[in-house]
Protein backbone atom coordinates (compact mmCIF):
# COMPACT_ATOMS: atom_id res chain seq x y z
CA UNK A 1 0.00 0.00 0.00
CA UNK A 2 1.60 3.32 -1.01
CA UNK A 3 1.91 6.04 1.61
CA UNK A 4 -0.82 8.62 1.61
CA UNK A 5 -0.86 12.04 3.19
CA UNK A 6 -3.14 12.85 6.07
CA UNK A 7 -3.67 16.36 4.84
CA UNK A 8 -3.88 17.69 1.26
CA UNK A 9 -4.17 21.26 0.15
CA UNK A 10 -4.08 22.47 -3.45
CA UNK A 11 -2.83 25.95 -2.57
CA UNK A 12 -0.42 27.43 0.00
CA UNK A 13 -1.15 26.30 3.55
CA UNK A 14 -3.01 28.72 5.75
CA UNK A 15 -2.02 27.69 9.26
CA UNK A 16 -5.27 29.05 10.70
CA UNK A 17 -7.22 26.44 8.68
CA UNK A 18 -5.05 23.35 9.19
CA UNK A 19 -7.27 20.61 10.62
CA UNK A 20 -5.08 17.50 10.80
CA UNK A 21 -3.30 17.20 14.19
CA UNK A 22 -0.07 15.92 12.65
CA UNK A 23 0.08 18.84 10.20
CA UNK A 24 -0.51 21.28 13.07
CA UNK A 25 2.49 19.81 14.89
CA UNK A 26 4.57 19.92 11.71
CA UNK A 27 3.79 23.59 11.08
CA UNK A 28 4.49 24.51 14.71
CA UNK A 29 8.11 23.42 14.14
CA UNK A 30 8.68 25.92 11.31
CA UNK A 31 11.00 28.70 12.55
CA UNK A 32 9.62 32.23 12.83
CA UNK A 33 11.98 34.80 11.28
CA UNK A 34 11.41 37.27 14.14
CA UNK A 35 13.38 36.24 17.28
CA UNK A 36 11.01 38.21 19.53
CA UNK A 37 8.00 36.15 18.44
CA UNK A 38 7.33 33.02 20.45
CA UNK A 39 4.71 30.43 19.67
CA UNK A 40 3.69 27.15 21.21
CA UNK A 41 5.52 24.15 19.78
CA UNK A 42 3.29 21.09 19.53
CA UNK A 43 5.33 18.00 20.38
CA UNK A 44 4.12 14.54 19.48
CA UNK A 45 4.84 11.67 21.83
CA UNK A 46 4.46 7.95 21.27
CA UNK A 47 5.93 5.53 18.79
CA UNK A 48 6.58 6.34 15.14
CA UNK A 49 4.71 3.71 13.08
CA UNK A 50 6.81 1.12 11.28
CA UNK A 51 6.86 1.56 7.49
CA UNK A 52 6.97 -2.24 7.24
CA UNK A 53 4.00 -2.91 9.54
CA UNK A 54 1.65 0.01 8.85
CA UNK A 55 -1.18 0.10 11.40
CA UNK A 56 -4.78 -0.33 10.28
CA UNK A 57 -6.96 2.76 10.35
CA UNK A 58 -5.27 6.07 11.01
CA UNK A 59 -1.54 5.64 10.52
CA UNK A 60 -0.74 8.36 13.05
CA UNK A 61 -3.01 7.33 15.90
CA UNK A 62 -0.09 6.14 18.04
CA UNK A 63 1.21 9.73 18.15
CA UNK A 64 -2.00 11.73 17.77
CA UNK A 65 -2.98 13.98 20.70
CA UNK A 66 -6.66 13.49 19.71
CA UNK A 67 -6.52 9.69 19.26
CA UNK A 68 -9.68 7.74 20.06
CA UNK A 69 -10.89 4.20 19.40
CA UNK A 70 -12.37 5.29 16.05
CA UNK A 71 -8.78 5.72 14.82
CA UNK A 72 -8.51 1.94 14.38
CA UNK A 73 -11.21 2.07 11.69
CA UNK A 74 -10.33 2.82 8.05
CA UNK A 75 -10.15 6.50 7.23
CA UNK A 76 -10.49 8.13 3.81
CA UNK A 77 -9.73 11.56 2.49
CA UNK A 78 -12.71 13.88 2.82
CA UNK A 79 -13.14 17.42 1.67
CA UNK A 80 -13.45 19.87 4.58
CA UNK A 81 -13.33 22.99 2.40
CA UNK A 82 -12.98 23.66 -1.32
CA UNK A 83 -9.76 21.97 -2.53
CA UNK A 84 -8.84 21.05 1.07
CA UNK A 85 -8.98 17.35 1.98
CA UNK A 86 -8.01 15.59 5.19
CA UNK A 87 -7.76 11.94 6.24
CA UNK A 88 -8.75 12.21 9.88
CA UNK A 89 -11.81 11.00 11.77
CA UNK A 90 -11.60 13.95 14.16
CA UNK A 91 -10.41 16.90 12.06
Amino acid sequence: MPPRPGHQRASPVCSSFVTHPYMRAFLSAVPVPDPTVRRERLRLSGEVPSPIDIPAGCRLRGRCPLAQAVGAEPVTLREVAPRHRVACHLA
